[in-house]
């Protein structure tokens, strides 16, 4: 594996702390890996006096060969309110659109988008239809998309 072309895609939840301090890189999606957390260690670090209590965690990740490919999806609102895309993802259900809905959330915007393309073409079939239903601001936008 070429490690400089690699990235880490790391989620972790975190209880009890005041500060957390992580470094991180962002990648282009054509750097993206995507990763499983085979190992997560939690250590409490209590000083000498027993007043001051930190924690210290570390993990290890590993690549999942296959888990997504790239490709295609449309984007029918962004937005930062999630309410306002709950709601329009209910309408486009209703509506019958027979392909994967995902709410994704990218702080501070939650995005609608609709479908796992694997071609343009596809996706731009998808799009005629969402503008004919009157979804006119929707688009084609690249992706990570399932299998």
């Amino acid at each position: 594996m070429d490690l400089r072309r690699s990235s880490l895609l790391l989620i972790f939840l975190v209880q009890n702390c005041s500060s957390i301090k992580v470094n991180f890189s962002l990648a282009s999606p054509e750097e993206f890996q995507p990763v499983a957390i085979t190992q997560f260690i939690k250590r409490e670090i209590i000083d000498t006096t027993g007043e001051n209590k930190t924690s210290e965690y570390s993990w290890k990740a590993e690549a999942v060969e296959g888990a997504f490919t790239y490709g295609y999806r449309i984007q029918v609102i962004a937005t930062s309110n999630k309410k306002q895309v709950e709601k329009l993802k209910e309408e486009v259900l209703k509506k019958g659109f027979n392909y994967p809905i995902y709410v994704k959330y990218v702080p501070p915007m939650y995005r609608l988008r609709i479908g796992d393309f694997k071609t343009q073409e596809e996706a731009q079939k998808a799009l005629n239809q969402l503008k004919s239903a009157g979804y006119k601001d929707a688009f084609i936008t690249e992706d990570f998309i399932n299998k």
